[in-house]
């Protein structure tokens, strides 16, 4: 007779490690999104800024 205490624990720790991914992948992304977005803005305005100049 097996014992049902392994697999449940074994599908607990497996929830959070998914849990743990997801809301450690989505602020990662969603960051990288925006450092992007700033790095671009900035060479916008520096290309600007030099051709006025």
């Amino acid at each position: 007779m097996s014992h049902a205490l392994p697999a449940l624990i074994k599908m607990h720790i497996t929830k959070d490690i998914g849990y743990g991914l997801l809301l450690g992948i989505i602020p990662g992304v969603w960051f990288k999104y925006q450092i992007g977005q700033s790095i671009q803005k900035r060479e916008d305005f520096y290309a600007a800024y030099d051709k006025r100049n």
